[in-house]
């Protein structure tokens, strides 16, 4: 049912569905993320990134950066739904709660791996969480984008290319 809601056209059932996502996500000890990437719900959440409607962006990414807080294959599911560029998207949102959900799920990506940090270099994405810095913002959106800034920075080998980062 849930599976059925998100890919209905009635966002009313989409909304009740993806915020049922996030229970489970959220609530279940072992949550069942490899089935829920497996039943083809995540280009979908990522979809939803791209709507107006702020309930819908913020129930979308926090799934999806809980998704992407699991194992590497997970957030290569992330990766491969292109969620990463909507996420940059989302951190000119005017909705801190957005805004704080996206800056997130970049960092569990950038805390993933070396391939995962430098695919995030490479695509330049660590220019729009240092500008999250140079504004005034809510301070969970500063605190969970220095958080974000330090998994971009922690012992990484082999060193990214400095070039990107300039």
């Amino acid at each position: 049912e849930m599976i059925d809601s998100v890919f209905s056209h009635c966002l009313q059932q989409q909304l009740v569905a993806i915020t049922k996502f996030c229970k489970v996500l959220l609530t279940e000890r072992n949550p069942p993320t490899e089935c829920i990437i497996e039943c083809g719900v995540v280009p979908c959440f990522v979809e939803f990134l791209k709507t107006g409607h702020s309930m819908l962006q913020f129930e979308s990414a926090w799934a999806l950066t809980n998704i992407a807080f699991g194992s590497s294959e997970y957030t290569q599911a992330l990766i491969n739904a292109q969620a990463v560029p909507e996420f940059i998207n989302l951190l000119s949102s005017a909705v801190p709660d957005i805004q704080e959900q996206a800056v997130w799920a970049l960092g569990n990506i950038a805390g993933d791996s070396f391939q995962c940090w430098d695919y995030l270099l490479q695509h330049g994405d660590l220019w729009p969480v240092l500008t999250l810095l140079s504004k005034e913002h809510e301070l969970s959106v500063l605190r969970t984008a220095t958080w974000t800034l330090s998994n971009f920075c922690r012992g990484k080998s082999p060193q990214p290319n400095w070039e990107l980062v300039h």
